[in-house]
């Protein structure tokens, strides 16, 4: 029966951390399109979550000197550019967690019918 070492895994130092991304990487490939979308969009998902509080201190500062426009033309010219990024942020941000996490399932996935698919093939005295 093997040994179950004394030392947690995560605090043992044996495995050089290249290494760990290295064998990562060779799981991940395949999904290689799913990592740079989910990747862009969160891109995109932080450059909407800027965008809002700068529309929205553009509206307050329009706002502070109504000579330059009345107030329903503000309203048309900044809540509609605000309710487009905030739905937009909504959808990047929803997309991204789509698409890493289903990268993330798939690699599982992957692992486990590997593991499964070994286990088949040891000798019966292994499972004793």
């Amino acid at each position: 029966m093997p040994t179950i070492p004394a030392t947690p895994m995560h605090t043992r130092q044996d495995v050089p951390l290249a290494r760990l991304l290295a064998t990562a990487w060779r799981w991940m490939a395949p999904y290689k399109a799913w990592a740079v979308g989910g990747t862009l969009l969160i891109l995109l998902t932080n450059l909407m979550a800027a965008g809002i509080p700068w529309l929205v201190g553009q509206t307050l500062e329009a706002l502070q000197r109504p000579e330059r426009a009345s107030l329903p033309a503000i309203a048309q010219a900044t809540l509609l550019p605000i309710l487009l990024l905030a739905t937009g942020f909504l959808g990047a941000r929803i997309g991204s967690r789509w698409f890493l996490l289903g990268m993330g399932r798939k690699v599982e996935t992957d692992v486990r019918a590997r593991l499964f698919d070994k286990l088949l093939r040891l000798p019966a005295a292994f499972h004793d």
